[in-house]
């Protein structure tokens, strides 16, 4: 049995070994015989005249069809054996141009067809202009617009191709009311902010879709789709919206790990619409080596019109870290407006009481402060962007009561951007830099909170977390300015696997001046396992110029790129 399938094996070999493509013969020139010599299939050596004919017969009605769809519709092919080894002989002719086009019932100047006098006559580019031309007349608001007839004619002369589309457009329609199934479960009253267009509105494809993308928005939904319904008054159509609701329960969990935080766990308890706002309420308890704490979200989308949601938060927390210690509990609101698919807003209010113990000592402090932030988001996706660029700045002015007073203002910003590097987008570079400042009396004894820290998997990979910064007596006491910087090169092996070469490099001190004194850089290399949720990240990083108190390496394991 081995003997036969290694006999099988070595003849198929063979086989391959000696396929070879029939020969193009004829005027042709070098451009045009290669692009038929790639879409002609490799044979086996004929051993007949017979089979040489038979191949020959195969790639002339191949090179035929191919030449057809490239405008050569007086090509000559035809079968040219040479002995044993297939060939064709081709004459091309000359190549077809687009002549006159007509659209034939439509409003007088309309410009639906994108084909121009000159354009090569492709049969793939003559059908789909009818069908653009429809799509187009969807736009202006002719919703039952058909295409009747497609009318080609050729001039073998002149070699160009007349092209006739005549369409029966219908009424121009206009939206009426969308009608809500009976158990849709966003209460009527909060429906409106949902819908992007008022009674009477022009109909176009784009608004259909936008009503689905609002909520498809609000994640109550696992599908929507809305349709025009038949009837109604003279040329106005109400909307019909499919829709199919999530579970009203979902748990999810997640986890992490690095050398310097060790493990970490987080569920996520979310009820759906629990007021029938269309809002969501997330009860999110996460427990690590360093950090515990409870977080309750309440936000409520689309509260003050469409992208203008509100979000409602408490966090109990308590961390242990090198530099400090600390429990705290806050309440804090937010006002979230998107003013475009690129461009939003934060705006908030925070009240906080906190007891930490540093190197200042144990003391109570509560915290009044509002935020404000600003994001711009030109990239091309949220989770794994391979071209565009981000820019995010805050500013958080606070006031302090208790063991210590007065008042502060902490900035931070930080810009990255994308770029694939190859037509597939296998390969992107992506770079971040980013800094932040607290502007406050510099007798103020800040909170541990609003300090700057560097080092870690947020941070600069390969260092211990809060490694990097200023240091009293061997503990980290943080600081007033932070700079970062880091730069990966990505590559994507396969749909569901990649790998990242990444330099980090972060600094933090007390004053500006302090900063290029303690600049840190890490390098490594990272596994990046992509799944419908973001990709799972792996990265192992060293310290550049390690000092003694620096580990060989740091491993850390997460969820979503670096940056």
């Amino acid at each position: 049995m081995i003997r036969y399938c290694l006999t099988f094996a070595v003849l198929l070999c063979v086989s391959a070994w000696g396929a070879e493509k029939p020969r193009v013969l004829g005027p042709v020139d070098p451009t045009l015989a290669a692009e038929l010599s790639a879409v002609l299939t490799a044979s086996a050596d004929a051993e007949t005249a017979f089979e040489a004919r038979r191949q020959s017969r195969r790639a002339a009605r191949v090179a035929s069809d191919f030449l057809n769809s490239q405008g050569y519709f007086k090509a000559q092919v035809e079968p040219a054996p040479d002995g044993l080894v297939a060939a064709i002989r081709v004459d091309p002719g000359a190549r077809f141009r687009i002549g006159a086009v007509q659209l034939v019932g439509v409003p007088d100047g309309a410009d639906w067809v994108p084909l121009a006098e000159g354009d090569l006559a492709l049969p793939s580019a003559i059908q789909s202009a009818g069908d653009r031309a429809v799509a187009r007349a969807r736009e202006q608001g002719f919703a039952d617009v058909v295409l009747v007839a497609t009318r080609v004619t050729g001039d073998a002369v002149k070699s160009t191709v007349d092209a006739t589309y005549e369409l029966s457009l219908g009424p121009r329609i206009t939206l009426g009311d969308v009608k809500f199934a009976d158990d849709f479960p966003i209460h009527a009253q909060y429906r409106r902010a949902l819908v992007p267009f008022e009674t009477g509105a022009d109909y176009a494809p784009s608004t259909l879709t936008e009503l689905e993308q609002r909520m498809t928005s609000t994640r109550l939904f696992s599908l929507v789709s809305a349709s025009l319904l038949s009837g109604g008054e003279a040329g106005q159509r109400d909307v019909a919206l499919l829709t199919r609701s999530r579970p009203r329960y979902t748990l999810a969990s997640g986890v992490s790990f690095s050398t310097d935080e060790g493990p970490g766990l987080t569920l996520e308890w979310t009820m759906r619409n629990p007021t029938g706002r269309g809002d969501t309420l997330v009860l999110n308890p996460s427990v690590s080596r360093d950090r515990s704490a409870m977080a309750l979200d309440w936000s409520w989308p689309n509260a003050l019109g469409f992208d203008r949601s509100l979000a409602f938060n408490g966090l109990i927390e308590k961390e242990k870290t090198d530099g400090f210690e600390r429990q705290a509990e806050t309440l804090a609101a937010t006002l979230n407006l998107r003013v475009s698919p690129t461009l939003s807003y934060t705006l908030g209010g925070a009240l906080e009481a906190t007891s930490e113990t540093d190197i200042n000592g144990a003391r109570d402090l509560t915290i009044v402060s509002v935020n404000g932030g600003i994001r711009l988001d030109h990239t091309d996706d949220f989770l794994n962007p391979v071209r565009g660029w981000r820019f995010d700045l805050s500013a958080e002015p606070g006031v302090l009561s208790g063991d210590a007073s007065g008042q502060f203002i902490r900035v931070q910003s930080e810009m990255s951007a994308y770029l694939a590097l190859d037509a597939a987008q296998s390969w992107v570079a992506a770079a971040l830099v980013g800094g932040g400042a607290v502007f406050a009396d510099s007798q103020l004894s800040l909170p541990a909170s609003r300090r700057f820290y560097a080092g870690g998997g947020g941070s600069a990979r390969g260092y211990a977390f809060q490694s990097i910064g200023p240091r009293q007596g061997g503990t980290p006491s943080g600081g007033r300015v932070l700079a970062r910087t880091a730069f990966e090169l990505r590559k994507r092996h396969s749909e569901t696997l990649g790998y990242v070469w990444f330099v980090d490099a972060a600094s933090v001190g007390q004053t500006v001046s302090d900063l290029g004194q303690g600049t840190r850089v890490g390098t490594g290399f990272g596994l990046r396992y992509f799944t419908s949720i973001g990709p799972l990240r792996a990265d192992i990083g060293v310290p550049v110029a390690a000092r003694d108190s620096d580990d060989p390496f740091q491993l850390y394991l997460s969820i979503g790129q670096a940056f």
